[in-house]
């Protein structure tokens, strides 16, 4: 209000100025005269002034005031509109920051135990190694057990063979199954005990 009362007054001497003004150049003595005129002129200009304030008031300072009034408003919205869509968006990128913070758990967490299935994998893979090495290694006990005792089995054979036809030799006769089997049988123990 202080403004428009200051514009006002403003305008209102600038009226009185120029309006004053009858022609040819002043002289110095004259001029308060001549600046002001005569008193019926200025109250004149004065009501004259004072009339186009109230018309220019009454029928173009409401519509202005509206104009401006709506355009506040419209700054006003959209400066909240604004404020909103940041707002929103500041949320938004809170969401997609947590999101990528969980979903970087998550990777580490798929990876670390991707990382344990592979280390049990790779230990379950060296125990069956290990068992069937050791598994082999039973098996080949067994068939050197086997093949250590098929050998003595051999040799006795081959040794009663021999001590047969030692025997045969010595005797110089044939032997009879009993006697072949009663010296087989005492050949044996003498072998076990020798052993």
């Amino acid at each position: 209000m202080k403004k428009y009362l200051k514009y006002s007054i403003l305008s209102l001497f600038t009226v009185i100025m120029l309006t004053s003004c009858e022609g040819a150049p002043v002289d110095q003595e004259n001029m308060v005269n001549k600046l002001f005129g005569s008193w019926q002129s200025l109250l004149i200009q004065l009501g004259a002034t004072l009339i186009l304030i109230l018309i220019v008031g009454k029928f173009f300072m409401k519509p202005v005031r509206e104009i401006l009034q709506k355009r506040q408003d419209h700054i006003m919205s959209q400066i909240s509109t604004a404020n909103l869509i940041k707002e929103k968006a500041e949320e938004k990128e809170k969401e997609v920051n947590e999101r990528i913070s969980r979903l970087n758990v998550e990777a580490s967490s798929i990876i670390d135990d991707a990382k344990k299935n592979a280390e049990t994998i790779k230990e379950n893979a060296y125990k069956e190694i290990e068992e069937e090495k050791i598994i082999q290694h039973q098996i080949l006990q067994k068939q050197l057990e086997q093949e250590k005792i098929s050998a003595k089995e051999e040799i006795r054979k081959e040794i009663l063979e021999v001590a047969l036809q030692a025997s045969e030799v010595v005797l110089q006769r044939e032997v009879s199954k009993k006697d072949n089997q009663q010296i087989v049988e005492n050949f044996i123990k003498e072998v076990k005990s020798d052993e």
